[in-house]
């Protein structure tokens, strides 16, 4: 049994601010243009998907708090060796450190993507990465806190955002909801999986568990985050379905940066580039995290310094980002991620609960 982490009081925080963290990392790039997919395999039942959705990840995250609580000081990574030896726990890791990398990795493409597109499209993509992941080391040099008060800090900078869907309401045409649940449980089911890459972000509690003081209320406060995050997703789909005509969603990419550009202000032509923007409050927070996580790994796995990999991480990120700038490159990047995620976070964790009940059980 390898050693468990021991986390000094001064780095743990409270379960309450799990509703910053997880709305946060929810809450991120894939908002900007999740809503196209959806509604072209699920109709205008899409929403419908939005909350299934919201109802999974609560039991997901359940059975991972039933697997957490058997090892209270472990995290991830400890808990494969744990349960799987020293060498195929370091393998198992190996993949999860993986998924860890590109996770981030695809956040930066997709938003710089964002960036060229909207505002600056004659830019040079290595500039934007390198700035993006310049300011994302120099959180990470801060450790956890700093993390967690980077995502606090991006939580109370965005939340007012939800407001604009105010802006096309005035433009809706509820009858396009019509007729309700017309969609087959095969086109639900649909939905539902290709909501997978915007929901990530809540399978992270794998490592911040042991950094949490006050244990018993972490189930609580985590499903107050998914009703909000769940609310915030089936707000966006119900309104792109009443705003956007069938047609036109075939042809958005950007569904929700679209929104932007009808808020109107009389002291502001051009919002979307305010809204971009500020997006970069949940953009750096979620690489912050993510590249956490992958550079602990490194640490756990391979005796690699934290603050080593953070930086040579960030490197690599800039120089491949400079390869990914076509939309079939994107596509591919994202849907890989998507389908990985799936298995990774909606599946894994019930096998590795039956799997660690199994192990507990032998050691009795």
């Amino acid at each position: 049994m390898n050693r468990p982490v021991i986390i000094p009081p001064h780095l743990q925080f409270k379960a309450s601010l799990l509703i910053l963290i997880v709305t946060s990392m929810q809450i991120g790039v894939g908002l900007l243009g999740f809503q196209r997919i959806i509604i072209e395999v699920a109709g205008n039942s899409a929403w419908i998907c939005s909350i299934l959705a919201g109802i999974v990840c609560s039991l997901t995250i359940y059975v991972m708090l039933l697997t957490l609580r058997k090892y209270p000081s472990y995290n991830l990574y400890q808990i494969h060796k744990a349960i799987f030896g020293k060498s195929l726990g370091m393998m198992i890791n190996s993949v999860y450190m993986l998924y860890t990398s590109i996770m981030p990795f695809s956040i930066l493409v997709l938003y710089v993507e964002v960036v060229k597109t909207w505002i600056f499209p004659d830019i040079a993509t290595w500039i934007v990465s390198a700035i993006l992941m310049a300011l994302a080391v120099y959180g990470l040099y801060g450790g956890i806190r700093s993390v967690v008060g980077t995502l606090f800090l991006s939580k109370g900078l965005t939340m007012w955002m939800t407001l604009l869907l105010i802006f096309p309401m005035n433009y809706a045409d509820w009858n396009y909801l019509l007729p309700l649940f017309d969609a087959s449980p095969f086109e639900i089911f649909n939905g539902l999986y290709h909501m997978t890459y915007t929901l990530l972000g809540f399978e992270l509690m794998f490592f911040i568990y042991p950094y949490i003081a006050d244990k018993k209320n972490i189930f609580k406060f985590t499903n107050i985050s998914l009703l909000y995050t769940t609310f915030v997703y089936t707000a966006v789909l119900v309104v792109s379905i009443v705003y956007y005509s069938p047609k036109q969603m075939e042809t958005i990419i950007w569904g929700t940066i679209s929104f932007f550009t009808v808020a109107s202000f009389p002291f502001m032509e051009r919002f979307e580039y305010i809204g971009i923007s500020i997006w970069l409050a949940y953009v750096i927070p979620n690489i912050m995290v993510y590249l956490w996580v992958c550079t602990k790994g490194l640490k756990e796995n391979f005796k690699l310094k934290q603050k080593k990999g953070i930086v040579i991480a960030s490197i690599l990120f800039v120089i491949l980002n400079s390869f990914f700038e076509s939309r079939d490159l994107i596509n591919i990047v994202v849907d890989s991620v998507a389908k990985a995620s799936f298995i990774l976070v909606f599946v894994y964790p019930y096998v590795l609960y039956g799997l660690s009940f199994i192990r507990k059980k032998e050691q009795i």
